[in-house]
Protein backbone atom coordinates (compact mmCIF):
# COMPACT_ATOMS: atom_id res chain seq x y z
CA UNK A 1 0.00 0.00 0.00
CA UNK A 2 2.90 2.06 1.04
CA UNK A 3 4.44 1.26 -1.63
CA UNK A 4 1.70 2.21 -4.37
CA UNK A 5 0.93 5.81 -2.57
CA UNK A 6 4.85 6.05 -2.41
CA UNK A 7 5.10 5.98 -6.57
CA UNK A 8 1.56 8.04 -7.55
CA UNK A 9 3.22 11.27 -5.44
CA UNK A 10 6.44 10.33 -7.11
CA UNK A 11 4.77 10.71 -10.45
CA UNK A 12 3.09 13.73 -9.10
CA UNK A 13 6.21 15.27 -8.07
CA UNK A 14 8.03 14.41 -11.29
CA UNK A 15 5.51 15.89 -13.30
CA UNK A 16 4.85 19.13 -11.27
CA UNK A 17 8.81 19.33 -11.50
CA UNK A 18 8.87 19.21 -15.25
CA UNK A 19 6.45 21.27 -15.91
CA UNK A 20 7.68 24.42 -13.76
CA UNK A 21 10.94 23.37 -15.21
CA UNK A 22 9.19 24.37 -18.55
CA UNK A 23 7.40 27.05 -17.60
CA UNK A 24 10.19 28.98 -15.76
CA UNK A 25 13.09 29.47 -17.62
CA UNK A 26 15.72 31.07 -15.89
CA UNK A 27 16.56 34.85 -16.05
CA UNK A 28 19.94 35.85 -16.83
CA UNK A 29 21.62 38.73 -17.49
CA UNK A 30 22.24 39.97 -21.01
CA UNK A 31 25.55 42.96 -21.37
CA UNK A 32 25.35 45.05 -24.29
CA UNK A 33 28.55 44.77 -26.66
CA UNK A 34 30.23 47.76 -24.95
CA UNK A 35 30.62 45.06 -22.17
CA UNK A 36 29.54 47.01 -18.71
CA UNK A 37 26.14 47.36 -16.60
CA UNK A 38 26.82 51.37 -15.60
CA UNK A 39 27.84 53.45 -18.30
CA UNK A 40 29.79 56.26 -17.90
CA UNK A 41 29.39 59.61 -20.70
CA UNK A 42 32.19 61.32 -20.57
CA UNK A 43 32.50 65.46 -21.23
CA UNK A 44 34.89 66.35 -24.03
CA UNK A 45 37.54 68.84 -22.64
CA UNK A 46 36.48 71.87 -24.63
CA UNK A 47 32.95 71.36 -22.93
CA UNK A 48 32.31 73.67 -20.19
CA UNK A 49 28.17 73.66 -19.87
CA UNK A 50 25.27 70.94 -20.43
CA UNK A 51 26.20 69.00 -23.32
CA UNK A 52 23.77 66.46 -25.07
CA UNK A 53 24.65 63.31 -25.27
CA UNK A 54 23.28 59.52 -27.71
CA UNK A 55 24.45 56.44 -26.93
CA UNK A 56 23.39 53.24 -29.72
CA UNK A 57 24.13 49.89 -28.37
CA UNK A 58 23.81 46.85 -30.92
CA UNK A 59 22.16 44.06 -30.37
CA UNK A 60 22.54 41.16 -32.39
CA UNK A 61 19.96 37.87 -31.20
CA UNK A 62 20.61 34.44 -32.11
CA UNK A 63 17.27 32.65 -30.78
CA UNK A 64 14.11 34.01 -29.41
CA UNK A 65 13.80 35.56 -26.40
CA UNK A 66 11.59 37.40 -24.07
CA UNK A 67 13.37 40.82 -23.04
CA UNK A 68 12.77 43.74 -20.34
CA UNK A 69 14.99 46.37 -20.50
CA UNK A 70 15.22 49.59 -17.81
CA UNK A 71 17.66 52.68 -18.11
CA UNK A 72 18.16 54.95 -15.19
CA UNK A 73 20.64 57.43 -13.95
CA UNK A 74 23.27 56.86 -11.24
CA UNK A 75 23.30 59.73 -8.86
CA UNK A 76 26.87 60.76 -8.66
CA UNK A 77 28.58 63.46 -7.77
CA UNK A 78 31.10 64.03 -10.38
CA UNK A 79 28.46 62.39 -13.20
CA UNK A 80 25.33 63.85 -13.22
CA UNK A 81 22.32 63.88 -15.75
CA UNK A 82 19.17 66.43 -16.25
CA UNK A 83 16.76 65.09 -14.33
CA UNK A 84 13.53 64.04 -16.66
CA UNK A 85 15.78 64.17 -19.51
CA UNK A 86 17.04 60.66 -19.77
CA UNK A 87 15.26 58.90 -22.53
CA UNK A 88 15.92 55.43 -23.99
CA UNK A 89 14.06 53.77 -27.01
CA UNK A 90 14.62 50.42 -28.45
CA UNK A 91 14.26 49.66 -32.12
CA UNK A 92 14.59 46.92 -34.71
CA UNK A 93 16.75 46.70 -37.86
CA UNK A 94 13.83 48.37 -39.83
CA UNK A 95 14.20 51.33 -37.40
CA UNK A 96 11.02 50.79 -35.95
CA UNK A 97 10.13 51.70 -32.62
CA UNK A 98 9.29 49.06 -30.17
CA UNK A 99 7.65 49.88 -27.14
CA UNK A 100 7.47 46.84 -25.25
CA UNK A 101 10.34 44.87 -26.35
CA UNK A 102 9.13 40.96 -25.42
CA UNK A 103 9.27 37.42 -27.57
CA UNK A 104 12.01 39.30 -29.83
CA UNK A 105 12.74 37.27 -33.21
CA UNK A 106 16.67 36.54 -33.83
CA UNK A 107 17.79 39.56 -36.01
CA UNK A 108 19.56 43.09 -34.95
CA UNK A 109 18.12 45.39 -32.09
CA UNK A 110 19.30 48.60 -31.09
CA UNK A 111 19.12 50.57 -27.89
CA UNK A 112 19.00 54.20 -27.96
CA UNK A 113 20.05 56.43 -25.21
CA UNK A 114 20.36 60.23 -24.98
CA UNK A 115 20.00 62.96 -22.54
CA UNK A 116 21.65 65.99 -21.28
CA UNK A 117 24.91 65.86 -18.96
CA UNK A 118 25.69 68.67 -16.38
CA UNK A 119 28.39 66.93 -14.11
CA UNK A 120 32.06 67.84 -13.84
CA UNK A 121 33.13 64.58 -15.63
CA UNK A 122 30.03 64.19 -17.62
CA UNK A 123 27.21 62.12 -16.93
CA UNK A 124 26.53 58.28 -15.71
CA UNK A 125 23.41 55.61 -16.04
CA UNK A 126 22.52 51.89 -16.18
CA UNK A 127 21.40 49.71 -18.80
CA UNK A 128 19.11 46.45 -17.13
CA UNK A 129 18.46 44.03 -19.62
CA UNK A 130 16.94 40.79 -18.65
CA UNK A 131 16.06 37.83 -20.71
CA UNK A 132 13.94 34.67 -21.03
CA UNK A 133 14.61 32.30 -23.48
CA UNK A 134 11.16 31.56 -25.03
CA UNK A 135 10.19 27.66 -24.53
CA UNK A 136 10.09 26.03 -27.98
CA UNK A 137 6.70 24.37 -28.11
CA UNK A 138 8.69 21.02 -29.71
CA UNK A 139 10.60 20.55 -26.10
CA UNK A 140 6.81 21.07 -24.45
CA UNK A 141 5.56 18.30 -26.45
CA UNK A 142 7.59 15.92 -26.11
CA UNK A 143 8.05 16.03 -22.93
CA UNK A 144 4.17 15.84 -22.49
CA UNK A 145 4.71 12.32 -24.75
CA UNK A 146 6.88 10.76 -22.51
CA UNK A 147 5.04 11.42 -18.99
CA UNK A 148 1.98 9.77 -20.95
CA UNK A 149 4.45 7.28 -21.45
CA UNK A 150 5.65 6.82 -17.88
CA UNK A 151 1.67 7.07 -17.02
CA UNK A 152 0.93 4.28 -19.31
CA UNK A 153 3.62 1.90 -18.07
CA UNK A 154 2.65 2.59 -14.73
CA UNK A 155 -0.83 1.57 -15.20
CA UNK A 156 -0.34 -1.57 -17.07
CA UNK A 157 1.87 -2.34 -14.28
CA UNK A 158 -0.64 -1.94 -11.71
CA UNK A 159 -3.35 -4.01 -13.63
CA UNK A 160 -1.32 -7.36 -14.07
Amino acid sequence: MFKNWLKNVSMIAVSWCAFMGQAQAANYDFVFNMGAVATIVNRDADVLTNFEFNDVFELDLREPVSLSISVGEVEDDVYNIIDNTLSYGFYDAQNNFISTPVNLLPGLYQLRVSGTAYGFGGGQYFVNAFTTPVPEADAALMMLVGLMMMSLVSIRKYSV
